[in-house]
């Protein structure tokens, strides 16, 4: 292996202020995703107190909403990726995460429906939730550490193809989980700390401080995880691979 995953983390992190500029985008992104997320919440709300549950218009709110926010955090991903690797931080690139988010979205049901079936035989067996947690979270997780950098393709425009990500991945997973458990730990232990101020308020809820604190966690941790898996795909695909 000619690369360090623990380098890799470490560039994940110093990205964020290499060009403090490129942050602008991600954080009117997210200002706008929290707006909408608002609106939606009040539109909800509205219907609800009107009919007494949520009804169509309620749920298609949500949905919506929903929508909104998983494209605008894939807009950031998609964006902060182009800039790693690309340097193409200014093109736009919403048709890219339009396709990465319904790639991805694909992917996910398509896996959901592959271990539907085992997750329904173990819960008639009456497993253990955590033994029924271990058996398919594993597999899981290894699948998609091995899929995952053909996301990055698409981010970039190149062609998106499983069988690739698949081969460059090749004696790669136990590393890349590994890494990926290093770069959450900062954010496990802020989160930790600040759910201990929350808990000791009189209220028990966040405070604009806590508020703010936890909104540029979030994309500092979108940031972050889009980074990792641009290196992750730059040294991968330099790597010669059977």
């Amino acid at each position: 292996m000619s690369f360090s995953y623990i380098e890799l983390v470490k560039h994940s992190f110093t990205d964020l202020w290499r060009e403090p500029k490129k942050l602008i985008k991600p954080v009117l992104l997210m200002i706008g995703g929290f707006i909408l997320m608002m609106l939606i919440m009040g539109i909800t709300f509205a219907a609800v107190s009107q009919t007494g549950s949520m009804g169509l218009v309620g749920g298609l709110a949500a949905f919506l909403g929903g929508l909104g926010i998983a494209l605008v955090v894939m807009e950031i991903f998609v964006y902060w990726q182009r800039w790693i690797l690309l340097g193409d931080s200014g093109v736009p690139s919403i048709k890219l995460s339009a396709k990465f988010l319904v790639i991805a979205f694909l992917f996910g049901l398509g896996a959901g429906v592959l271990f539907a079936i085992p997750a329904t035989i173990l819960t008639f067996l009456g497993l253990h939730p955590l033994v029924m947690a271990l058996v398919l979270g594993i597999p899981i997780g290894y699948v998609m550490l091995r899929f995952a950098p053909g996301f990055t393709a698409i981010s970039i425009g190149d062609p998106f193809s499983l069988r690739e990500s698949w081969d460059m991945t090749q004696g790669h997973a136990l590393r890349m989980f590994g890494a990926s458990i290093l770069m959450a730990i900062p954010f496990l232990i802020i989160g930790a700390v600040l759910g201990m101020f929350e808990g000791g308020s009189e209220t028990g809820s966040p405070g604009i401080i806590s508020s703010l604190i936890q909104f540029a966690l979030s994309i500092v941790q979108i940031l972050v995880n889009a980074g990792f898996w641009a290196h992750i795909y730059r040294e991968l695909k330099n790597t010669p691979h059977a």
